[in-house]
């Protein structure tokens, strides 16, 4: 009977140990996916930010180009690098649509900035903007720091999220921390369960056997006083 107990003991824990592991094995996997997501989003949110920051030293290149080749039309450097800067910033704006086509707030915010772009484009390519004249200066200062503050606006969005995002990704990783140590546990305490039960067992096995040593012991030592007394 003790021996059925024992095993039934053993069949229990065994049991619920693993029927724990399960659970928190479960929980941990899905910890270390809600981690790596965080960790993507924090990811895609330097990236966002990284173009952002791309675009507005861009747009301040075509706005030094531009001056340089309105003071001196005949420098064709000033052009090329306008040219260049322009494309590189159509590039990053397509880069930032795709970004950001998750954010319903960010995708308006740059599309005015989209707008303001080509409308700033529109006003170099007037005739009467190629002269350099304070007017002119005063106009174009006032559209590039339009779309300049736009841009800044949206950076600040996007430095709110990456806080956020980097909150939520150092929670998520504490959590898996928890869940592998409390693993580790149950795993260890499975283990000091299993080593206790096999140890009682042989206790009280070699008590067993101890006391049915000491039995046959006695009763040897009563057939030896039985064949003395009788004779056979």
């Amino acid at each position: 009977m003790n021996s059925i107990s024992a095993k039934s003991k053993v069949n229990l824990i065994f049991i619920l140990g693993i029927s724990l592991l399960i659970v928190v094995g479960v929980f941990t996997y899905r910890t270390f996916l809600k981690q790596a997501e965080d960790s993507d989003w924090v990811t895609h949110t330097y990236q966002t930010i990284n173009h952002l920051e791309n675009s507005r030293h861009l747009l301040q290149k075509m706005h030094v180009a531009q001056r340089d080749r309105r003071v001196n039309p005949l420098n064709k450097n000033s052009t090329k690098e306008f040219t260049l800067a322009h494309k590189q910033l159509e590039a990053q704006i397509k880069t930032l649509e795709q970004l950001m086509a998750d954010n319903a707030a960010q995708t308006v915010h740059l599309s005015r900035i989209e707008d303001a772009l080509q409308a700033i484009l529109r006003f170099w390519s007037l005739p009467e903007n190629s002269i350099h004249n304070l007017k002119t200066i005063n106009d174009e200062s006032t559209r590039i720091n339009a779309i300049r503050s736009g841009i800044d606006k949206m950076i600040s969005i996007e430095e709110n999220l990456l806080k956020e995002r980097q909150a939520t990704q150092a929670s998520a990783f504490r959590v898996a921390a928890i869940t592998i140590l409390i693993s580790m546990a149950i795993a260890i305490l499975i283990a000091s369960l299993f080593i206790y039960l096999i140890l009682a067992e042989l206790k009280q096995r070699q008590a067993t056997q101890k006391e049915l040593s000491l039995k046959l012991d006695v009763v040897s030592k009563l057939n030896d006083e039985a064949e003395q007394k009788t004779g056979y």
